[in-house]
């Protein structure tokens, strides 16, 4: 006589998950976790509607899901949807000049780079942009591991804080403007100065260079200045805007080949305050 299969509680479901680190998971994880990967075609679906709809998973895209019910932040668990979605990636731009406290602001969106092409995605109203490199741009990443409660197994991948101030250099579109990329550098008293400059030597775009030597002189950076210019002959001979989130106008700095399309007194007076 057969006997009968036993139920899967939901508690057993929970705690399994989390003891397994499996917060996030993808259909062949329930089928190895609790059918020792031997579902019968449909199980693990119906399984997984079944726990939907109790509000327990949500489904982030095709075959990948997370634990609604996590302990942790959100702003964390938002990090933790983004390394879901694409890989290899990387929590960046305005979301890691955030988490390092660089910035002020609390960005809305959730800035991943990557090697790979993806749309951007709103899940639970949350925005998240992903932003393209080429594999020479794609370094300088650490792992920041989540130890609240349950979910010690997890972490996010994230630029370290040096790549974080050349990233929003290259592309100050995704910081919010210059005038972010500038606080970061200016206000991260512990950022290394020296890394910076080969981080944005080795990004292969000497605007970046031209925009970080311009707003370190304007804030008197002596190190990031001197290196910068004692290298100079590496400059691309065109001129790069300032602030690629801004209209193209503005006079012409020749020194450090700018365009300067934003108001220098206004930038000066927000980050001196």
């Amino acid at each position: 006589m057969k006997t009968k299969k036993k139920k899967i509680s939901e508690g057993e479901f929970v705690e399994t998950l989390l003891r397994h680190g499996k917060e996030l998971f993808i259909t062949e994880d329930i089928n190895k976790l609790f059918f020792r990967g031997k579902a019968k075609p449909g199980q693990v679906a119906d399984f997984l509607f079944t726990m939907s709809g109790k509000g327990w998973i949500k489904n982030l895209e095709k075959g990948k899901y997370i634990l609604q019910r996590v302990s942790g932040d959100l702003h964390s668990n938002n990090f933790l949807i983004g390394m879901q979605l694409i890989s290899p990636a990387a929590i960046s731009y305005w979301s890691a000049l955030n988490y390092y406290g660089l910035t002020n602001q609390l960005p809305h969106t959730v800035f991943i780079q990557t090697i790979k092409r993806k749309q951007s995605k709103v899940i639970d109203g949350v925005l998240y942009k992903f932003i393209t490199l080429s594999k020479w741009k794609y370094f300088g990443i650490r792992k920041e591991w989540l130890r609240k409660g349950e979910i010690r197994h997890l972490y996010f991948n994230i630029t370290d804080p040096e790549k974080t101030i050349v990233d929003c250099f290259d592309y100050p579109e995704y910081c919010g403007g210059i005038q972010e990329s500038a606080l970061g550098l200016i206000s991260g008293k512990n950022l290394d100065l020296d890394k910076i400059f080969h981080y944005a030597v080795k990004m292969k775009n000497t605007a970046i260079l031209k925009r970080i030597g311009f707003i370190a002189e304007l804030f008197g950076v002596d190190f990031l200045i001197e290196k910068i210019l004692a290298n100079r002959k590496i400059f691309s001979s065109r001129f790069s805007l300032l602030d690629t989130n801004s209209a193209d106008y503005g006079k012409y700095n020749r020194k450090w080949l700018l365009r300067i399309n934003t108001d220098i007194e206004n930038l000066k007076r927000i980050l001196e305050t």
